[in-house]
């Protein structure tokens, strides 16, 4: 359905609900990767990047596929990660979507700990995410990304 309906916002909103529920279970995104829903969603969320009302169900779907590592794979080959950072930049100002691009991008980038003699000192992203809310006419965020090696982490400790 979602394939098919790719330019409907409405359709994208209710699948992506959908596949968000689906996928939270492992043998559900064990199966809905291979079967195209990687693609289906990339999809939707290029087609929809500037309505943070449908992106934040499309952010949440791909955030609950990332439970299974091939789906992390096949969604990083095709370009989640820009379009996850473009979406940040974008709607940095709502809350929704950059809770979900924060625990999509978490998601992806989770890191396995390794022995340290197995530890590379390739650069790993790390995204934090403020929400201030002093006032309720002001609501301030921040998202900052930040390349961090292995070797700089080890100087810090």
């Amino acid at each position: 359905m979602l394939q098919q309906n790719t330019a409907d916002a409405f359709v994208v909103t209710r699948a992506s609900i959908a596949l968000a529920s689906l996928a939270r279970v492992k043998g559900n995104s064990t199966w809905l990767g291979p079967a195209g829903a990687c693609e289906a969603i990339m999809a939707a969320l290029k087609t929809h990047c500037m309505d943070a009302g449908v992106i934040k169900f499309v952010i949440t779907a791909i955030g609950n596929l990332c439970i299974v590592e091939y789906n992390k794979e096949r969604l990083g080959s095709v370009g989640v990660c820009e379009l996850l950072v473009e979406v940040a930049e974008t709607h940095m100002m709502d809350v929704d979507v950059v809770k979900a691009t924060a625990l999509t991008m978490g998601k992806l980038c989770e890191v396995i700990h390794r022995p340290v003699e197995q530890q590379q000192t390739e650069p790993s992203m790390m995204m934090m995410v403020s929400d201030d809310d002093d006032d309720d006419d002001d609501v301030m965020m921040m998202v900052m990304m930040i390349m961090v090696s292995d070797d700089d982490i080890g100087a810090v400790e």
